[in-house]
């Protein structure tokens, strides 16, 4: 499953892309897992489409390089492949990115 990614000075935000209901709810229980783990506070957004959805998780302020042991974790959990991307648009998360 592809992601993608962006890292700022003060900011780091992933974007999974899904298709299925069962796959929103173990990216989202995986997430609440780390999250009570690493005891870190992302902004969680999820967005439904057509074709399935998004799930966008963001880390502001100083948070961004202790988040990056969580993002390692989660993306070995539930298998994701991080694309380098700043701009996500919505045709892109119904064309690419989806769990195979």
């Amino acid at each position: 499953m592809q992601a993608y990614f962006c890292s700022e000075e003060r900011f780091l935000r992933v974007v999974i892309c899904f298709d299925t209901p069962e796959q929103k709810k173990m990216l989202c229980d995986t997430m609440d897992m780390l999250i009570a783990k690493y005891e870190l506070t992302p902004t969680v957004l999820i967005k439904r489409n057509e074709c399935g959805g998004e799930v966008s998780i963001e880390f502001e302020d100083d948070y961004n390089e202790d988040a990056k042991p969580l993002l390692e974790e989660y993306a070995k959990i539930v298998g994701l492949e991080f694309v380098d991307s700043c701009h996500v648009s919505p045709c892109e998360c119904t064309s690419v990115g989806h769990i195979k």
